[in-house]
């Protein structure tokens, strides 16, 4: 869901709730039976600023704060146990546009990345400044319908 309110006929200020899920995975490698996946589920809330140069794209960019409803961990051998808990929130910045495919549809796609990690990680780098944690980075696309 989201509403928008124009500021002018170019541009626009957006405030959305939507539920995102979010991961990785690694699909089974059938040489030794091994897999991952992480899935993360959020209720998220981005606020965007929406320019519009011409009569049919527009383009966004804003930020987001995501809460946290559900994580799991899973390989080939079962959910995983004892690795660090993620966090229960995220804020994350977007970059983002989109296309008209009608009067009250619009085609979307955007980039979405943590600013904050979504949980710590101890790595086998031996600078602090690249163990700074795993973060989500999401392309997401999607249809707006408009009432």
């Amino acid at each position: 869901m989201f509403v928008r309110r124009d500021l002018s006929e170019q541009v626009a200020f957006q405030l959305e709730i939507q539920f995102i899920q979010k991961g990785s995975r690694k699909p089974l490698n059938k040489d030794d039976n091994t897999y991952y996946r992480m899935r993360l589920h959020y209720a998220e809330v981005p606020v965007l600023l929406r320019v519009k140069p011409g009569k049919k794209w527009t383009f966004e960019a804003g930020a987001a704060y995501g809460s946290m409803l559900f994580s799991q961990e899973d390989n080939e051998l079962g959910e995983i146990q004892g690795t660090p808990p993620f966090r229960k929130y995220e804020l994350s910045w977007i970059l983002g546009m989109d296309y008209p495919l009608g009067e009250k549809v619009l085609f979307n796609i955007r980039y979405n990345h943590s600013i904050t990690p979504v949980r710590t990680f101890e790595g086998s780098y031996n600078y602090n400044y690249w163990d700074r944690g795993q973060y989500n980075a999401v392309l997401q696309g999607g249809f707006y319908f408009a009432f």
